[in-house]
């Protein structure tokens, strides 16, 4: 029982001290704010600069190479002038295709993660204040599965007004919106708050750093700033809409989502290792058959767990299937699912796409097969956990 956690303990204490150690040095001589290369994009649309986007990659599967795509012609698509920051050399085919769809490109150091690249975007940005005439400054990341049709999300936030605007919000631990997406309107970026959170952020890569201090400090920093955000996939709305579409035809990827989401499915404990399997013991009812008095119980269950745990692993599914809503792609690496099951349950992909989605998933490794020490480890030296 002791054993296993300090093991993780110190597998997870070994990498966070070797990146520690490493960022400081490369952070000494500075190499944080210098890019590695510097060039213009091709495309020329979003030049009146009302609207930018930051978007922060680290393209190193090439499979997920059309998620990148779909994501920088889907803010194209909303009028974005569009920065993309990437953590790694990209190839030449990558050079062209991302090309095609932003208007300028920077390569950089691999320190520090997507908060890293969101602070170099905003720095260059101030530098050459492009953000003077700014109406909505957008941070992204390509962290996600974003389908094509991701446009029609920006839209829906930008239609709505916020002031900040997100797609999922995260009630787990600490309260905050999570930063694979987020919009912000002037009055947020242009704050007193907004600028001190990234004058005062220093780039580490452990992902505890990039969580803590990049992704739920940002939230609380603009909270105590009287900025509130708004989530467009809200617990509230989810659970009435999964259970309307209930009563409509061809809901089967939909039931199993709710199933899946509740722990319904009729397997529901994995004994990593061994591949036992255990069952349920209660039985799995009928969620179409559910009487008009049960259906408000089962909208708090869909509402309880979107609040209780973290909404893109327990829902993510779920808003896929409803709203044709991105995909995290740690879904199966932190073992909400199998690769095949997130395949056949998924929507708002074409099959070509879905292929490479299983490619990307299949280069993390550590399958769900793993004995779950053992996958702890293997997740902690990979800097995915």
């Amino acid at each position: 029982m002791i054993l296993q956690p300090v093991m993780n303990w110190i597998y997870g204490a070994e990498f966070d001290i070797r990146s520690y150690v490493k960022d400081f040095w490369a952070i000494a001589l500075g190499k944080h704010k210098r890019p590695q290369a510097e060039y213009p994009g091709q495309s020329k649309r979003g030049l009146d600069r009302k609207k930018i986007a930051i978007v922060a990659i680290y393209p190193n599967s090439t499979a997920a190479d059309f998620s990148i795509v779909h994501l920088l012609k889907s803010l194209q698509d909303c009028g974005f002038w569009v920065l993309v920051i990437s953590t790694l050399k990209l190839s030449q085919e990558q050079r062209e295709k991302f090309g095609l769809h932003c208007n300028h490109v920077i390569e950089r150091h691999g320190i520090g993660r997507d908060f890293a690249s969101y602070k170099m975007g905003w720095n260059w940005l101030n530098r050459s204040n492009d953000l003077k005439d700014a109406e909505y400054l957008v941070l992204a990341n390509d962290r996600m599965f974003y389908p094509a049709g991701f446009s029609k999300h920006i839209r829906q936030i930008i239609a709505a007004h916020y002031s900040w605007g997100t797609l999922f919000e995260n009630f787990e631990r600490h309260y905050h919106s999570q930063s694979f997406f987020q919009i912000f309107g002037k009055e947020v970026f242009a704050s007193k708050v907004f600028h001190r959170f990234w004058s005062s952020y220093w780039p580490f890569s452990t992902r505890a750093h990039a969580i803590d201090r990049g992704e739920v400090s940002l939230s609380s920093a603009l909270l105590k700033g009287k900025f509130y955000p708004q989530a467009l996939f809200r617990s509230d709305l989810i659970s009435a809409d999964a259970v309307a579409g209930l009563s409509k035809p061809n809901s089967e990827r939909l039931v199993f989502a709710i199933k899946h989401a509740l722990d319904l499915t009729s397997i529901t404990a994995r004994r990593f290792g061994d591949l036992n399997f255990t069952t349920q013991e209660r039985s799995v009812f009928d969620l179409k058959s559910y009487k008009r008095e049960a259906r408000l119980e089962l909208a708090q269950q869909i509402a309880t767990v979107a609040e209780f745990r973290n909404p893109t692993h327990r829902i993510g599914v779920l808003c896929n299937v409803l709203y044709g809503a991105p995909l995290k792609r740690d879904l199966v690496y932190r073992g909400t699912f199998e690769i095949g099951t997130l395949l056949l349950a998924s929507t708002a992909f074409s099959e070509i796409e879905k292929q490479s989605i299983r490619d990307d998933l299949v280069s993390k490794g550590s399958p769900q097969s793993l004995a779950h020490s053992y996958r702890l480890m293997s997740l902690y030296r990979s800097s995915r956990i």
